[in-house]
């Protein structure tokens, strides 16, 4: 899924996976703002392996080579939103929609959220080197139970109130909509935040909207349009 942020930096977010687009390659990737496409990479800037990496020179594949039974993401609508009045906590509420005719399973273990925070400057050996950095990645809500919280001096996030979390895996009916809300404790300064669904070899991903809102001195959020 290929993403552009508020400050205009690009990014590939296959599930948990997220890759940052140098910035002089990024143009070719902005008609497929928000699509799901398959890239063929020819040159990658990696510090270390496993690490943040950045994608330098790719190709744009014609087709698409994947296992679409597996996780029927094309039935599914994917939204978040702001949950919070200004000056509290930032808060969120992710939603997915079943507009289908059919039930469609919904796993928890491949669905993350994902937060992007601006940045002010960079170190020569920095994977990004647009305006911001992914600080929340990579951890579903689904880890052997339900994952509900993550306590950390900073990027610290609970989960405040969800829908059926009982298993790895749920039913979604024809109409009926999944809600997970969340409330983060976050350090000053300008965020986006996303969430993730599905990602794995051969499986689509979906990527909300971003939402937007500064954090103050306070740890106060402030929606931003």
């Amino acid at each position: 899924m290929i993403l552009f942020d508020r400050w205009d930096a690009c990014i590939v977010c296959h599930g948990g996976g997220i890759y940052y687009v140098a910035e002089a390659a990024k143009e070719s990737l902005r008609p497929s703002s928000g699509k799901f496409i398959q890239l063929n990479v020819d040159k990658i800037y990696q510090l270390s392996n496993p690490g943040d990496a950045r994608l330098e020179s790719f190709t744009i594949l014609d087709s698409l080579n994947l296992q679409r039974n597996t996780l029927p993401v094309a039935k599914l609508s994917f939204s978040a939103n702001a949950d919070f009045k200004d000056g509290q906590h930032p808060a969120v509420v992710i939603r997915l929609e079943n507009h289908s005719s059919d039930a469609v399973p919904i796993r928890l273990d491949r669905l993350m959220p994902m937060m992007l925070r601006k940045v002010n400057h960079h170190a020569i050996d920095d994977p990004y080197d647009g305006l911001s950095r992914i600080y929340i990645r990579g951890q579903s809500f689904w880890d052997d139970k339900p994952y509900l919280a993550v306590a950390a001096t900073d990027y610290a996030w609970t989960v405040t109130r969800h829908d059926d979390m009982s298993s790895w895996q749920t039913e979604l009916k024809s109409g009926k909509t999944f809600e997970i809300a969340m409330e983060f404790k976050l350090p000053e300064g300008a965020y986006d935040f996303f969430a993730s669904y599905g990602g794995a070899t051969g499986i689509e991903t979906m990527a909300t909207n971003m939402v937007a809102f500064d954090v103050d001195a306070k740890g106060n959020g402030h929606a931003v349009k």
